[in-house]
């Protein structure tokens, strides 16, 4: 069947649409819980994503260490604090695989991430030979994290990552104007710009971080 937007939007918008409750005995194998209370970009219908980090990170520490270093003061001390925020600029198996996925074991890296100051959204790799769909099916699970982990009380920072041309489109979806943003250097084309312009820190390898172009 082939519908004109315009005349759906006209017709059905302002009207109250009936909620859709799952049968019985489905499973939220999407992580829909994720976007529950989330609004749209539209459209793209990535989730918003809120920037709740009021300002920029003392230290950055990746997860596969943060991980590691959780670990060890876990069992020292159940109330350690790590004063760093968590990036995720690294290889997708240590944070995506099979064993190791924050997007299937999520309460697992919640609990992680209650230990320090904050996290960027998880930089799911928007490779340039991926599919457009994967690349927005990873853009999406981005800002669908991110919005969970600040409704669990994590200050949160936005990742931006963008490929190839088509991800422009909406590569900034779902993530709040003059708000802070993180990139990761690598793939970015960045890497020069920041050089010439000295914002290289201690953190050359793996993030720059700056204020989004209204």
């Amino acid at each position: 069947m082939v519908i004109d937007a315009n005349e759906f939007l006209e017709n059905f918008a302002d009207k109250d649409l009936p909620v859709i409750i799952p049968r019985k005995g489905c499973h939220d194998i999407w992580n829909a819980f994720m976007v529950k209370n989330a609004t749209f970009s539209y459209p793209s219908d990535i989730p918003f994503c809120p920037c709740t980090a009021t300002s920029l990170p003392a230290q950055l520490i990746s997860y596969d260490d943060a991980k590691s270093l959780y670990k060890k003061e876990i069992k020292v001390n159940p109330d350690f604090h790590i004063n760093a925020y968590i990036h995720f600029y690294i290889d997708d198996q240590k944070f995506d695989g099979k064993r190791d996925s924050i997007w299937f074991n999520c309460e697992k890296a919640l609990n992680i991430f209650r230990h320090f100051d904050g996290i960027i959204t998880p930089d799911f790799s928007t490779y340039a030979d991926f599919p457009d769909p994967l690349k927005r099916y990873n853009t999406y699970r981005m800002r669908a994290l991110g919005n969970w982990a600040s409704e669990n009380k994590i200050s949160v920072i936005n990742n931006v990552r963008w490929g190839t041309s088509e991800t422009w489109d909406y590569c900034f979806d779902g993530i709040p104007q003059k708000s802070i943003v993180a990139v990761g250097t690598v793939a970015s084309g960045l890497k020069n710009l920041f050089i010439d312009h000295n914002l290289r820190q201690d953190c050359a390898r793996w993030l720059k971080l700056y204020l989004q172009k209204q």
